[in-house]
């Protein structure tokens, strides 16, 4: 009996790079192990997985239809917070917190490189670095300065 485990990605736009890169990584981990482990990895996102509609709010239908298919969230940010939702400053916020609330294991990972300041908003900058100091009261999160 194969065992499938929900790994739901979540992430402001800016960081569609590690988006595919982590679903990239699901799938080799499932060629590698997948099948004499038993287990497969399904990389959950929005993009894939949330059903088009005009039901309610847009994050809450994401959260409604996306959080019970899925075990755990892996939530990257680099320099943008990301969207208000009605109910959080940004959709992954709202994520994280709806995760946590359940009691879901929870992944954080912020961008340390190198970035253009062509662009940037310093406001939502500041919205990432808030969020970074208020999380590490929770438990450990990790950086990364590269995709690869």
């Amino acid at each position: 009996m194969f065992q499938r485990i929900g790994a739901m990605i979540g992430s402001p736009g800016d960081a569609a790079q590690e988006r595919q890169a982590i679903t990239d990584t699901i799938l080799r981990w499932n060629a590698v192990n997948g099948a004499d482990k038993e287990t497969f990895l399904e990389a959950v996102k929005w993009e894939t997985h949330a059903t088009p509609g005009l039901q309610g709010r847009p994050q809450g239908m994401i959260n409604e239809e996306l959080i019970p298919k899925s075990d755990f969230l892996i939530a990257v940010f680099r320099v943008r917070a990301g969207s208000p939702t009605g109910k959080e400053i940004s959709g992954t916020i709202e994520e994280i917190r709806e995760f946590m609330s359940l009691g879901k294991y929870v992944v954080v990972y912020f961008y340390e490189g190198e970035t253009s300041l062509k662009g940037l908003d310093p406001d939502q900058l500041k919205k990432v670095q808030e969020f970074k100091k208020e999380i590490q009261q929770h438990g450990l999160i990790e950086s990364y300065s590269t995709v690869s």
